[in-house]
């Protein structure tokens, strides 16, 4: 099962072509058997009993695959589509996190420099990795959550203030409340100072008038 496709920035105007452009480049949907194949690959490719084998074996096709995405969108491949819904499918997900974890921890590892490459250069490439790394982190999240969801499992919170969150809800759900309800009535005063301040405005404006 392919997870749906968040949208995408369109692309821009071409180099070279001064004023004129060309049709905006788009997510183009790709065809589901491309992208059942190309997970079958990874699967295959990743597939070992020790988790850091996978992560090993894995790496260096989801590295070229983030070096992608850090293009420009015009600039990136024909089966750009096929790559980025193979890596947010659901059978390659807990592979793929720890990877990409792996991969933002220690990026000089799976991207190291090029011969005679300026360092401003290769940390600028560098920084750009573990940023996209982050992203990508965040939609296969996401897809772990809907496959949980599925199974009526709640997955953890993605970060440890949400999580800690729960936890308060859970173990102390009476001060939690009172919680809740000091932060209700702080914004209802806080909208109401908002809507005497635009009425305050609106009468304003109309004595000028």
């Amino acid at each position: 099962m392919v997870p749906p496709q968040q949208a995408l920035p369109a692309g821009e105007k071409s180099p070279g072509e001064g004023n004129s452009t060309r049709p905006a480049r788009r997510w183009k949907e790709p065809a589901a058997a491309d992208v059942s194949l190309r997970v079958a690959e990874l699967v295959k490719i990743s597939k070992h009993k020790d988790r850091a084998k996978q992560i090993q074996r894995l790496a260096p096709h989801l590295v070229q695959f983030l070096l992608t995405s850090t293009q420009e969108w015009e600039r990136r491949p024909d089966d750009y589509e096929i790559q980025a819904l193979a890596f947010r499918a659901p059978e390659l997900a807990r592979t793929v996190r720890p990877t990409l974890a792996a991969i933002a921890r220690e990026p000089e590892k799976y991207l190291p420099q090029a011969d005679e490459e300026p360092n401003k250069r290769y940390r600028s490439r560098i920084t750009a990795l573990c940023s996209r790394a982050r992203v990508e982190d965040r939609f296969v999240y996401r897809v772990q959550v809907a496959e949980a969801a599925k199974r009526g499992v709640f997955f953890p919170e993605f970060n440890p203030r949400a999580r800690a969150r729960r936890r308060l809800a859970e173990e102390q759900p009476e001060r939690f409340l009172e919680l809740v309800r000091e932060e209700e009535q702080a914004q209802e005063a806080k909208n109401e100072e908002e809507r005497r301040a635009r009425a305050r405005d609106r009468r304003a404006d109309g004595a000028a008038s």
